[in-house]
């Protein structure tokens, strides 16, 4: 098994998706475009490889403060795992290529927030 980190800058949060959602019905769809294509974009940039699939993934959640609650923040692993299929790391988000377990840590880091996804899993066998 190999290890990757990607890491990345503050991701929507549900509140903030419904949010856009209420405002106007093709915002949230903007919202969800953006989001997923910055991921992918952060996976190419980060030189990910593609992979068979994902053996475990462990989200590190790093937060300003601790006024948003956790579970609306990881709603945002909804555009990371879509822009890992639209990066080409993964074939599909569906059961065959996802972990039975995905973790969740939560950090209060003001100075560097974000998220880093710590992903293990197996390449693509043409990339041995």
């Amino acid at each position: 098994m190999n290890k990757w980190v990607l890491r990345l800058k503050p991701l929507v949060d549900l509140n903030e998706y419904i949010g856009a959602e209420r405002t106007n019905k093709f915002l949230a769809a903007k919202v969800k475009k953006t989001f997923t294509g910055y991921v992918a974009l952060e996976c190419k940039a980060q030189k990910l490889p593609a992979l068979q699939r994902i053996t475990k993934i462990v989200f590190i959640w790093k937060h300003r403060n601790r006024r948003k609650d956790m579970d609306n923040v990881e709603f945002g692993q909804k555009f990371i795992w879509d822009g890992l299929v639209l990066g080409g790391i993964v074939k599909s988000d569906g059961w065959l290529h996802r972990p039975a377990t995905t973790i969740h840590k939560h950090l209060v880091d003001s100075k560097n927030p974000g998220c880093e996804v710590i992903i293990e899993g197996e390449t693509e066998k043409n990339d041995l």
